[in-house]
């Protein structure tokens, strides 16, 4: 079978549409490079399974050294989703976008490990909130409630933690703070926009 993986590939899903598996098939068979696309497929299985981080060379040359997640499949494209432990982030990267993969310098065994994002609730938040998974307790008291989140995706978080208003903060680590302060800034002035628009 095509890269000894299509089986694998043809059971991701893909949030926005409905294809079927020779509509899937057809589209990884569209590649320039039939081989390459194998090569890539399979290095990135390998160093996934043995948690080598791995560098990759972009199109527009730039390299990054990451870790390999998973492989998924949406809008009718193959992405490899990639760690980076130096930031704290998660790339999703087009395979056609990639141009080469080899394990880095040292064959480096990592594992992502994401870091806590702790936010604080307030008020009758602070009594009702029910944790999520991946969520622990950190402190409490009368009218607050310091709460850990492990492995949510950022964004994820960030767009609940906007709908509590002004009964959450996100407190660490720093980075976080610092985006979600400027989220709810620019929400702001979203909101303060259309309102002007209307007046």
């Amino acid at each position: 079978l095509f890269c000894g993986l299509i089986d694998k590939i043809m059971k991701l899903t893909d949030k926005n549409t409905e294809d079927s598996v020779e509509e899937k098939f057809a589209e990884m068979k569209t590649a320039s490079d039939t081989n390459l696309y194998c090569e890539k497929l399979r290095a990135f299985e390998e160093y996934k399974d043995k948690n080598i981080s791995i560098d990759i060379l972009l199109k527009n040359k730039k390299r990054m050294t990451l870790i390999p997640q998973e492989i998924i499949y949406k809008n009718k494209k193959i992405y490899f989703s990639f760690a980076d432990n130096s930031n704290d982030e998660l790339y999703e990267i087009d395979i056609n976008k990639i141009v080469s993969i080899s394990p880095h310098a040292g064959y480096n065994v990592l594992k992502y490990q994401p870091k806590e994002i702790i936010f604080e609730l307030y008020g009758r938040l602070s009594k009702i909130y029910l944790l999520k998974d991946g969520e622990r307790v950190v402190d409490f008291a009368k009218d607050k409630l310091v709460v850990a989140n492990k492995g949510t995706d950022k964004n994820s978080l960030f767009k609940r933690l906007l709908r509590y208003d002004t009964l959450c903060r996100v407190r660490y680590p720093q980075k976080a703070r610092t985006e979600f302060e400027n989220l709810i800034k620019k929400s702001l002035e979203n909101i303060d926009g259309i309102k002007d628009n209307i007046l």
